[in-house]
């Protein structure tokens, strides 16, 4: 739920320019790692949690003080800052002290870790931010293109100067659990910052019913999605040989997912190409009466038949598929059932991860109709074929 707010990411905002901010503020929350969430009245302050499945954000925690056995000293899970009173000397004293009680978690990081981190935040403030914060204000018959074309764009900048490096990072760079634990932390909260301004993004008119816009905010939600559910296999320190089973296991739903499909699309050609010899057989008959007579009925059947069979074999392919993220519940997303982003009732959508253990590339989506009579075989199969072989290096 975090990528529906967006936390301030360090030096970010302007309002950090003020003294407060840039000299006390932030620098407590190097130290705390509390989230800063900024509306147009107040400011709250977010302390981190001890496990990442509990929700920084939820009401409950904010309104709950923690007390410590055999201790009196009360401990606070969020605070709020008017910043309509940020000048008061009063005021400002009374939040700095209670920012002394917030819940820390205390971290031993490397300063290189931390200088990765930071990184990772300026790309995404310099390059990535930017692009979601650009209006395209493009109308007309190349608006589309337009449009593609700045996905693409995104996703380049989002690929070479973040995900890739995070490979590097988590491969070359990290030595024990808890900077494995500090990186992911700092990863999920660029990315659901980014996220959240993305949606902000997609709002423009000319971007509001483009199907491209959105099937990317699906990619970037799944992306986030699946490092939560794989932080226990990325997020650990492993050697290169464990690294290599967590990469194969990242590609074992598409390539089950391919070879199912290959299968019955071979199947289904080969159904087809039958069944356009009957007709052809059929049209021949229909001009002698005799020929009718002796073949036409037999003819009817085996079409009746083949028509059958294909319908059967879409059946199935449709049922595999659909088996696919069931088996592989780790490994991928379901759109609709796992986030409040997609609500159409005639479709679906999967992500299966991609690119070098699941992190480099963003996921590949496969799109289902919700009724088998709208499935087409060979559309998916393209569709899948383009996705998976696309490069945003090279599109």
């Amino acid at each position: 739920m975090g990528y529906w707010f967006k936390p301030l990411l360090p030096r970010s905002s302007s309002i950090m320019e003020h003294p407060f901010f840039a000299q006390w503020l932030l620098k407590e929350q190097s130290i705390r790692h509390f989230d800063i969430v900024k509306t147009s009245e107040f400011l709250f302050v977010i302390a981190p949690t001890s496990q990442f499945e509990q929700n920084p954000f939820s009401i409950r925690r904010f309104l709950f003080e923690d007390r410590m056995e055999y201790n009196q000293q009360i401990y606070l899970n969020g605070l709020v800052l008017d910043m309509r009173r940020y000048n008061e000397e009063g005021y400002i004293k009374q939040f700095m002290e209670h920012v002394q009680m917030m819940v820390t978690i205390q971290h031993q990081v490397h300063k290189d870790v931390i200088q990765i981190v930071h990184e990772f935040e300026d790309v995404a403030e310099q390059k990535i931010l930017p692009l979601l914060t650009q209006n395209l204000g493009m109308a007309g018959s190349n608006s589309d293109f337009v449009a593609k074309q700045h996905l693409r764009k995104i996703e380049q900048v989002l690929t070479v100067e973040l995900l890739q490096p995070l490979v590097v990072a988590l491969e070359q760079h990290l030595s024990h659990i808890e900077e494995y634990e500090h990186l992911f932390k700092s990863v999920h909260r660029i990315f659901s910052d980014i996220l959240a301004n993305y949606k902000d993004f997609k709002q423009q008119p000319s971007l509001f019913f483009n199907s491209s816009v959105q099937l990317f905010e699906y990619k970037l939600l799944a992306y986030l999605k699946l490092l939560e559910k794989r932080k226990d296999e990325i997020f650990v320190p492993l050697n290169m040989y464990e690294r290599g089973v967590m990469h194969e296991r990242s590609k074992k739903p598409l390539n089950v997912l391919q070879e199912d499909l290959s299968q019955h699309i071979q199947d289904y050609r080969e159904m087809l190409s039958h069944t356009m010899r009957l007709k052809r057989d059929y049209a021949e008959v229909q001009g002698s009466f005799l020929k009718r007579m002796v073949a036409g009925e037999k003819l009817e059947k085996e079409l009746q038949q083949t028509s059958l069979a294909m319908v059967k074999i879409k059946k199935q392919a449709y049922l595999d598929i659909l088996s696919v993220p069931k088996n592989y519940r780790k490994y991928s997303i379901f759109i609709e059932f796992e986030s409040f982003s997609a609500t159409s009732d005639f479709e679906r959508h999967y992500a299966f991860p991609s690119g070098q253990n699941g992190l480099t590339k963003l996921p590949v989506l496969v799109k289902l109709p919700e009724n088998l009579e709208d499935f087409n075989l060979e559309d998916l199969n393209m569709m899948l074929s383009q996705d998976i072989s696309a490069s945003p290096l090279f599109s």
